[in-house]
């Protein structure tokens, strides 16, 4: 805003006591007197109109002032408008996140609550809490009483299973006991055979007339048949081939043994025979050596000697039996009768299915 022209008079110039808040100038009174310009509340404004080309010039500067002013204030409005808009969306969105927050954590907690209602929702009385209790007690009681029997049953169990090891240890100790047994008396039996070998192969002077044998029901010794080949064995082989046929059983008892310790593969023709043998030692021993000849004929003698009558002869066929054919059929020669006979046929089936190609 331009400066007013103050008008000159005869008296002294009037002293500045009003300020324009327009065009921040000192203002006379008199200006406010002759109607250049409006007394406020807060001070003076410049009056609007006035006489000639002076008062146009300082209307319209004052109007051009009033407008840029009223801009300014506009523009800073707006600014702040819009500042505070912008901060008030803000506010807003972070008061709507919390309030979803808020809402998913009390959700929660209302799952939350309606679990535990659904829970104990049975005891909401002191009532059903005392039967709840009651019940758990019982519970406990039974399940105290089952592990107490199950406690006794396992210790039970461990005490016949401590039992049936030391049966079975004792079992294992007395079938050991037995094998060495046997060892010793075939070791003694064959000795027996040696010494009456000798004693038979002395002069008839120093030999005593042998007693007669007690068991004269018994059958003859099978007669070995003649086979062709004979002629290539070795004198002692051949001789021991004549002396299977002899009456003694001790004799053919040694002959078989020398035979089967020859390895010799054209003696099985003339041991085979005496796997029927009337003494069961001599049976015995032919089956054992069986099992170092794989052959048909073996396979045969064996199988008809799982029905030996002598529980031992019947074991040594099992034995030499599965040695031959690398077989493991199950067959117990300590069974009943009736038993043996069915494992003797499932055996027998086997064979009928596999001799073209053993």
């Amino acid at each position: 805003m331009t400066t007013i022209p103050q008008r000159q008079g005869p008296a002294e110039p009037e002293p500045e006591v009003l300020f324009c808040n327009v065009c921040n100038q000192s203002v006379p009174e008199s200006a406010v007197r002759e109607g250049r310009a409006v007394r406020l509340p807060s001070g003076v404004a410049p009056a609007l109109g006035g006489a000639g080309a002076a008062g146009a010039a300082r209307d319209s500067a004052l109007r051009g002032a009033i407008v840029v002013a009223v801009v300014v204030v506009l523009a800073a409005l707006v600014g702040a408008a819009l500042f505070l808009e912008s901060r008030i969306a803000r506010s807003q969105q972070a008061s709507l996140d919390a309030v979803v927050d808020l809402q998913r954590t009390v959700g929660r907690q209302e799952e939350r609550l309606v679990q535990f209602e659904e829970r104990f929702g049975l005891v909401a009385s002191e009532r059903g809490i005392g039967e709840v209790r009651r019940a758990l007690d019982a519970t406990a009681a039974e399940a105290r009483d089952e592990t107490r029997q199950v406690g006794e049953a396992v210790d039970a169990l461990v005490g016949k299973l401590e039992e049936l090891r030391r049966t079975l240890g004792e079992i294992a100790a007395g079938q050991v006991q037995g094998q060495a047994r046997a060892a010793l008396l075939q070791d003694e039996l064959r000795a027996i055979t040696r010494d009456l070998a000798e004693l038979r192969a002395m002069p008839r002077v120093m030999v005593a007339e042998p007693s007669p044998r007690p068991d004269v029901s018994a059958p003859a010794p099978p007669v070995v048949p003649e086979a062709g080949g004979d002629e290539a064995l070795p004198p002692q082989l051949l001789h021991q081939v004549g002396r299977l046929g002899d009456a003694d059983a001790g004799a053919r008892f040694e002959a078989v043994d020398e035979l089967l310790r020859s390895g010799d593969a054209r003696v099985l023709a003339h041991v085979l025979p005496l796997a029927k043998d009337p003494d069961p030692f001599v049976r015995r021993l032919v089956l054992e050596g069986l099992g170092g000849f794989r052959s048909r004929e073996s396979v045969e003698a064996l199988l008809t000697a799982l029905a030996d009558p002598e529980e031992i002869v019947r074991f040594t066929a099992y034995a030499s039996l599965k040695a031959v054919t690398g077989q493991s059929l199950p067959f117990d020669p300590e069974a009943r009768e009736d038993q043996r006979a069915s494992m003797q046929r499932r055996w027998r089936r086997w064979w009928d299915e596999n001799r073209d190609s053993f």
